[in-house]
């Protein structure tokens, strides 16, 4: 039965219908009944100013079939939400401004859908002519009526039940692409399924990613090609291009050299005496391929037809393991510009060389235009996860600048004109430790969650300020005497910056647990979700904290917003429990700590409006704790209720 649930309290009438595509995928539609209407969008009470109408763009085709070249390159005027950076330029910048910092104070929930599996959730919604349609962990998809949320159809490929056998963290999914009423989805065993976007009955799937890696990255639709990014565990990572018509395979890209020294027949071809030089002759990255995973920044560029993609860390990640403690090994932690259609290599940019300390370059890309010595310059802005933003000239990838997200960055003290990092110990210039260890003490701040690459950041082209999520991580505790437990998972405050990209400027900063993504609006606001399940409004200019919403489930997507009619709505999705560090149960009040509890999770997607209404289901009591069996001999243990 599905788990789809909207969250109206009535039940559900069931009517399946069924349909498979190459890979048994099924898709599962539910008529639903007894949806609430929009009534809590009546006239509010208070004397806050009214919203501002909107205008209204012609629409010269209906649905998702719209959605083509020039509609990703400009997103549209803001009632769509097309993609999920928005548009190709993956800004995450909207030019709504109905909610502002003068009525966002009656922001309330319009109305959510409890999602299947109770997991991670990682995408960004993507919505266009009124349908919202969410990847969810397991790969799965669905579209609901963004109006009062009725689900319309949904997409299960069938994973294996035990696949992956890791933890839930790595099971969610970045995200969809729509293409002329085609939606686009992969999956974590490495398929590519097309979609038809108003049914969600499957037109192809194919096999798509290489024996052993997986598919986590959103696909993007570039010139009738449909791009995505593999990679994870002991694989070479790859970025390949497909045919929107059929998946026929059109290029492929590896990021790391083949361990053969053969040739593979793919675009990368030309760089493989390159790339070969930068490693060892030796060393276990020729048993695992080396890494370079390209997790979730793809982004393309309209202006000068471009395509850039960053590659994640080295595989194993202890260096002299992998390569000997030598070379650069060409293309981890790099930024990388291929021709779309081709696949032809044009450029790269290496952020940290070798990924020294497991440092990858998988978050999200933004290009935007900005003033350098007084010249418009294209730019690629990447907050890297070793904790510096850097600025590349779209053309060729030279550095323009690189600034610190914060002032404990440690592990380098800046970049050199040449693009290489400065050691902060002139009498050891290698940055390359013997063995890649994450850096705890000093503190290093990494625009990152920790359980994936990195959150998505947001850039406002009207202030020239970009938001960024940055991570101070701190270890939790171990296992005492353990050597076979897994590495301890890093806890620790977050926060959301914003600063000036070129410059480094910090205009203000909020610190918080650790953040998701972010979407900034004409509004004059920044949204963002947390691992403690709040979800905040900030004034864009001042980081002052003007609204919150507590929703129980991590939120490590970033937000999107749209029309409903006239409307204006903002969604975000929340997926695991909410994680809140005993220190801060108490500060965080009693609704976070509530959400600490196993009974009642529910991952979802919630869709907040002005004079919005609706409350989330109250969470159970907590089942009760039972007595454990006695031991003979053993005193009987105390209950809480003795």
């Amino acid at each position: 039965m599905s788990l789809y649930r909207p969250g109206d309290g009535h039940e559900q009438r069931e009517q399946r219908v069924t349909g498979k595509g190459q890979h048994g995928g099924r898709i599962d539609r539910w008529a639903i009944a007894g949806l609430a209407a929009l009534a809590m969008l009546g006239a509010c009470k208070d004397k806050s100013p009214e919203p501002r109408p909107v205008k209204q763009e012609t629409r010269l085709a209906a649905g998702a079939a719209r959605v083509d070249a020039d509609y990703l390159a400009s997103g549209g005027d803001g009632r769509d939400w097309p993609a999920t950076g928005f548009n190709y330029a993956g800004q995450r910048f909207s030019p709504l401004d109905t909610i502002d910092a003068r009525n966002v104070n009656r922001l309330g929930i319009a109305w959510y859908a409890d999602l299947p599996d109770h997991m991670a959730q990682d995408a960004t919604p993507v919505v266009v002519d009124g349908v919202i349609y969410v990847a969810a962990a397991r790969s799965k998809v669905a579209a609901f009526d963004a109006t009062n949320g009725k689900l319309l159809w949904d997409y299960d490929p069938r994973l294996a039940s035990d696949f992956p056998a890791l933890d839930p963290w790595r099971i969610a999914n970045n995200g969809i692409a729509l293409w002329k009423g085609k939606l686009f989805t992969t999956t974590l065993d490495g398929r590519l399924t097309a979609l038809d976007a108003k049914t969600g009955i499957p037109l192809w799937s194919i096999q798509a990613a290489e024996p052993g890696q997986r598919v986590t990255s959103a696909p993007l639709a570039v010139k009738n090609l449909v791009i995505i990014g593999s990679g994870g565990g002991d694989t070479r990572g790859s970025i390949a291009a497909y045919d929107i018509v059929n998946g026929t395979l059109r290029w492929r890209f590896f990021t790391t050299p083949n361990p053969t020294g053969e040739a593979d027949g793919a675009a990368s071809d030309p760089m493989l005496a390159v790339a070969t030089a930068t490693w060892s002759k030796d060393g276990d990255w020729r048993i695992s391929g080396g890494g370079g995973a390209v997790a979730d920044a793809i982004a393309y560029d309209a202006d000068l037809d471009q395509l850039y993609f960053g590659t994640g860390a080295g595989v194993p990640n202890d260096y002299a393991r992998r390569s000997g403690g030598n070379g650069d090994n060409l293309f981890v932690s790099s930024i990388i510009a291929v021709k779309p259609e081709t696949g032809e290599y044009l450029w790269h940019f290496q952020e940290t060389p070798a990924a020294a300390h497991d440092f990858g370059a998988t978050d999200p890309i933004i290009l935007a235009t900005l003033p350098v010595d007084g010249t418009p310059r294209k730019l690629l802005l990447h907050p890297s996860n070793n904790g510096y933003l850097v600025a590349l000239a779209r053309e060729d990838g030279a550095l323009v600048s690189a600034v610190p997200l914060a002032k404990d960055v440690t592990w380098a003290k800046g970049y050199s004109a040449a693009g290489r990092p400065i050691a902060p110990d002139p009498a050891k210039p290698d940055l390359k430790p013997k063995k890649s260890q994450m850096p705890i003490t000093p503190i290093v701040a990494l625009p990152s969650l920790g359980w994936r690459d990195g959150a998505a950041a947001s850039f406002d082209p009207s202030s020239a300020l970009a938001y960024v999520a940055v991570q101070r991580p701190q270890p939790a505790p171990s296992p005492a005497n353990d050597e076979s437990a897994p590495p301890a998972p890093l806890y620790g405050k977050g926060g959301l910056i914003a600063l000036s990209p070129l410059s480094g400027r910090i205009a203000w900063s909020s610190d918080r647990a650790m953040g998701g993504g972010v979407l900034s609006t004409a509004g004059g606001l920044v949204f963002q979700g947390a691992r403690d399940g709040s979800f905040i409004a900030y004034g864009a200019a001042d980081g002052n904290k003007l609204w919150q919403s507590r929703l129980r489930g991590q939120i490590t997507g970033a937000p999107a917003t749209f029309l409903s009619g006239d409307t204006q709505m903002v969604a975000v999705v929340t997926g695991a429990p909410a994680i809140v560090p005993d220190a801060e149960r108490s500060a965080a009040g009693d609704d976070a700590a509530d959400s600490m509890r196993s009974q009642g999770r529910r991952s979802r997607l919630v869709v907040f409006a002005l004079n919005g209404k609706r409350q989330l289901p109250p969470l159970p009591e907590p089942a009760p704790v039972p007595n454990p069996a006695l031991v003979p001999g053993e005193a009987q243990p105390r209950t809480r209720s003795d």
